[in-house]
């Protein structure tokens, strides 16, 4: 009966980060295909919004025309509230409360520059 040596473990010592001219060169990421996709979802979602603004203006930009041949006054604080409470109601996150009304009163704010800039042409 022959007897077989085991191999003698070898010890590990903990991993230490290399300094970053000795580390091996990891892909860039837009070679990533996760990372593509990520963009790509994220572009797709961009040219959504941009579009929904678009739509939103030219709705404003009606509003306002028929509000102006009816002698209603234009700004409406009170519907702009109702508005701010509405979205706030729906969001379910992540986005939070005061980021979700910083990016709505901003798009209000741009829609009535718009609005209004359409209105002079």
């Amino acid at each position: 009966m022959t007897t077989r040596k085991r191999p003698a473990r070898r010890t590990t010592r903990p991993a230490v980060p290399l300094p970053p001219d000795e580390r091996p060169p990891v892909s860039a990421p837009n070679d990533d295909p996760v990372i593509k996709q990520f963009r790509d979802q994220i572009s797709d979602n961009d040219l959504k919004i941009v579009d929904l603004i678009n739509k939103r203006l030219r709705m404003v930009d009606k509003l306002w025309r028929y509000k102006a041949d009816h002698d209603v006054e234009v700004f409406n604080p009170e519907r702009e509230e109702w508005m701010l409470t509405f979205v706030s109601r729906a969001n379910k996150g992540p986005l939070s409360p005061q980021a979700l009304r910083e990016v709505y009163k901003a798009i209000v704010a741009t829609t009535q520059d718009e609005a209004r800039r359409l209105g002079e042409s």
